[in-house]
């Protein structure tokens, strides 16, 4: 009976937060406040999310990474509330690499493995990433041999190990020429059953109209055209 109940609770918390954000959304925030002790970030912020590609601009500084880490947990706002749909799994790239330079890719995407518990298939399931990124071939090189672009695939392909319905990315093409910049955001841009959240300081050239650009301007976010 007890547990009839809790069930009961449960399916009612996740219809009620389904019915007040939305199907379609995934994030919700609510006049949303942050500040530190020098400077207020955010102001009375209120945007919604819902599945496709954002890029967030502004220049350093502005609060594109907290706005990530707000949106992510690391950190609370100091007033109102962000809401994230039930049952949602987040993924999160660091704009730091976070992979291990002395071991070759095949060694790093196994660590990756072992701590998520992958072990049937896992190297059929790493193939086929390596090959959907474009580094298959570079499989057995040391990290510290391969170009920015060729980590940054790799790591956004690690994360795709796991299963994920949101994926932000913090200065996911920083010091990356124009070629790989491009790659990296067309890769992005064919996941088109998930929420994307790009942070940059960089102008990306990108004329598909999936893409939702905001700007972080004034203390709040600005849906605006790409220019």
């Amino acid at each position: 009976m007890e547990n009839l109940e809790f069930t009961q609770k449960m399916v009612t918390k996740i219809v009620s937060s389904i019915e007040r954000i939305g199907m379609d959304c995934m994030i919700e925030l609510t006049d949303v406040c942050y500040e530190t002790e020098n400077q207020g970030i955010f102001a009375h912020v209120n945007y919604q999310f819902k599945k496709g590609m954002y890029i967030v601009q502004g220049e350093s500084g502005i609060g594109k990474t907290t706005l990530l880490n707000m949106i992510y947990g690391y950190k609370k706002p100091l007033s109102g509330s962000i809401h994230v749909q039930e049952g949602i799994k987040m993924r999160y790239l660091f704009q730091e690499d976070m992979i291990f330079q002395n071991l070759t890719l095949l060694e790093n995407f196994i660590i990756k493995c072992n701590a998520i518990g992958i072990v049937e298939n896992r190297m059929e399931k790493i193939q086929t990433l390596c090959m959907q990124y474009g580094i298959k071939d570079k499989l057995n090189c040391r990290v510290s041999t391969l170009s920015g672009g060729e980590k940054k695939r790799a790591q956004i392909a690690m994360l795709g190990l796991e299963e994920f319905d949101v994926l932000l990315l913090d200065e996911p093409i920083a010091n990356l020429d124009k070629k790989n910049s491009n790659s990296i955001i067309q890769l992005l841009l064919e996941m088109t059953e998930k929420t994307i959240i790009i942070v940059s300081h960089q102008k990306i050239e990108l004329a598909d109209k999936r893409a939702k650009w905001i700007r972080i301007k004034d203390k709040k976010l600005y849906e605006v055209e790409n220019s």
